[in-house]
């Protein structure tokens, strides 16, 4: 799975996302969809997003004052949003091939 590493001053920050940091995403009311309508609000929501789940604790302040020092923003937005996405087709994704796949049925 990948990640993004950020490096300020002596402090090494990992982001990514898990399914369970989109699903809680999800229930604070972020959608990618409303992150394009709305680039303001949305960006740093994701942004916020993808430092759950190595750095729970970190806060607000620490967050934006990262966002400052973040160079090439849109290729960096365009990064956060591929790993992302990528958890969503892991979430919602079929199965590989090769894997077991249970067997479902609807029963009228």
């Amino acid at each position: 799975m990948a990640t993004i590493n950020i490096k300020v001053d002596d402090k090494q920050y990992t982001l990514g996302f898990s399914k369970k940091t989109i699903m809680q995403m999800s229930d604070n009311g972020f959608t990618l969809e409303k992150a394009r309508e709305d680039y303001v609000a949305g960006i740093p929501q994701l942004f916020a997003g993808a430092f759950l789940r190595y750095h729970r604790t970190i806060s607000d302040k620490e967050i934006d004052s990262i966002w400052q020092m973040i160079p090439d923003k849109m290729g960096f937005i365009g990064a956060l949003i591929d790993l992302y996405n990528e958890q969503l087709s892991e979430l919602f994704g079929e199965p590989d091939d090769e894997a077991k796949k249970a067997v479902w049925e609807v029963v009228k």
